[in-house]
């Protein structure tokens, strides 16, 4: 090897020495400055743990002070565990298992949350349109809420748009109705159209306890099934955002029936009907209230039944143990009684309160209908206030154009008071023996007629050989008190005396 060959290869081996030494000098370097950075790291951890101790409990900043414990009610969750072995000899509070009663303000223990009052898993968040539990789901879109929808299914819950909101179909809406684009409650649960009743047969077939139906202006109609409510309902019947012309009428027995054999009782509350019975049927009616106990809330009604030669028909018959309040309403041409009133038997009363309501035009089909007064009590209280009753013609013997006061050997005492501005005028008995107004036939009768307020019996017409008002056999009594009055009345027997204490005093009174 000459000369020149040596010193290149010498040069070359001692640059390549100095790269490596470079780069080990590096690595070094680097290996120590992490090195140092770990050691500060280690150094720095346990003051870190001191200003943040390993949580001890639930309760105030998780501290081991702020969770010892010795009584229950030192724990924010109202639970102290003292069995938890302690170099303090104190118990620590602790969260409330899954399952446990807790209040929204407490710790419940593995991730579960205070729901209901009771610590369980945290609802699970469930899309628009799909089923949900209420007790574990939640609608994921905010403007939903999980609710019953008979559309989906009867006895299940959805996830289903609230009122108010957007939508593009009236299954996504809670409210059942999508109009305009928007969830809205509807107006109506009875229309011909864009209602969830296009029947109202259906509607009451279809009616839990406490419903309340709404009904649109039409024509309506009910049958023997659909129109009596089972034992211990309560139904509300009313005119939708008070609208006229809503007109109900059956061909069957009765148009609305309640039916009670058993103890517990129903209500029915029928606000701004006209209520019709066309089915002709002996002694059919347009609302019954057959047993006990029940209540009848009636307002703004027109009861109407069919007024037919020969087919005794009722307008409303409550009978056995009812309790009925009728305002502002009007029951016109039956073809036998306007209204019944009966306790059903001994212990049995029923009462009745007739405000601002007028029973008028009974008893127009015939003189052999069986039964012919505008209102017949039998073991009833009554009480008339403010109301009207003119234009009933009786074509019995024996029962009162206006009132016929019927109590048999089983029945309690009848009582009617007349209270306000009551008036009776313009009835007719038109056979032999039947009264213009107040009637109280021989029987076992234990009849009670008060007349008070401004009351008022006049212009009544009595058939021969009764009177306008009278009473025959039995025990009872009549009373007129203040300034009510009887006068200006026709016929054999007539009372006209305005301001007499008590009827047993009239002379020519039959009683």
């Amino acid at each position: 090897m000459d000369q020149q060959s040596f010193d290149r290869m010498a040069r070359a081996l001692g640059s390549a020495v100095s790269r490596r030494s470079g780069v080990r000098a590096a690595l070094g370097a680097a290996f120590a400055l992490a090195a140092a950075r770990s050691d500060a790291a280690t150094r720095a951890k346990p003051r870190r743990e001191a200003r943040h101790p390993k949580p001890e409990g639930p309760c105030g900043d998780g501290t081991k002070q702020d969770n010892a414990c010795t009584r229950d009610k030192q724990c924010c969750t109202g639970y102290c565990e003292k069995d938890v072995a302690s170099k303090d000899g104190k118990g620590r509070c602790r969260c409330i298992r899954r399952g446990s009663p807790c209040k929204p303000s407490q710790t419940c223990c593995g991730g579960t949350v205070c729901n209901g009052g009771v610590c369980q898993r945290p609802p699970k968040p469930v899309p628009t349109g799909h089923a949900c539990d209420p007790a574990e789901s939640v609608c994921a879109d905010a403007a939903a809420s999980c609710r019953a929808y008979a559309e989906h299914d009867p006895e299940g819950d959805y996830c289903l748009l609230r009122n108010g909101t957007a939508c593009t179909a009236s299954s996504a809406c809670a409210s059942g109705n999508c109009r305009s684009g928007l969830c809205q409650r509807f107006a109506c649960d009875v229309c011909a159209s864009g209602c969830p009743f296009s029947d109202l047969d259906l509607a009451l077939q279809a009616a839990a306890s406490g419903a309340v139906i709404r009904v649109a202006a039409g024509n309506w109609r009910t049958t023997s099934t659909g129109g009596t409510i089972a034992d211990g309902y309560d139904l509300t019947v009313r005119a939708c955002n008070g609208d006229s012309g809503v007109n109900v009428t059956s061909s069957d027995f009765a148009t609305f029936n309640m039916s009670e054999r058993a103890s517990a009782g129903s209500t029915w509350t029928l606000q701004g009907l006209s209520i019709r019975n066309d089915g002709g049927f002996n002694g059919a009616f347009a609302i019954g209230l057959l047993g006990s106990p029940s209540t009848l809330n009636m307002a703004r009604c027109r009861v109407e039944p069919t007024a037919q030669a020969q087919r005794p028909e009722t307008g409303v018959w409550a009978d056995a143990n009812v309790a009925a309040t009728i305002s502002d309403c009007t029951i016109t041409g039956a073809a036998g009684r306007g209204a019944f009133f009966s306790g059903g038997g001994p212990g049995y009363i029923t009462t009745a309160t007739l405000t601002r309501t007028a029973i008028e035009q009974t008893a127009t089909g015939g003189a052999s209908n069986g039964m012919s007064t505008a209102l017949q009590i039998d073991g009833a209280e009554v009480m008339l206030d403010d109301c009207t009753i003119s234009g009933n013609k009786s074509h019995v013997a024996g029962q009162g154009a206006a009132v016929t006061m019927v109590t048999g050997e089983f029945e309690d005492a009848s009582t009617l008071t007349l209270a306000g501005a009551t008036v009776i005028s313009g009835n007719s008995g038109m056979v032999t023996g039947a009264s213009g107004a107040v009637g109280v036939p021989a029987g076992f009768h234990l009849a009670t007629v008060t007349i008070g307020g401004e009351a008022s019996i006049t212009g009544n017409t009595a058939a021969n050989g009764s009177a306008v008002i009278y009473q025959t056999g039995g025990i009872g009594s009549f009373t007129l008190n203040g300034p009510a009055r009887i006068s200006g009345n026709t016929g054999q027997q007539c009372v006209d005396t305005p301001d007499l204490a008590t009827f047993t005093a009239v002379p020519g009174c039959v009683y």
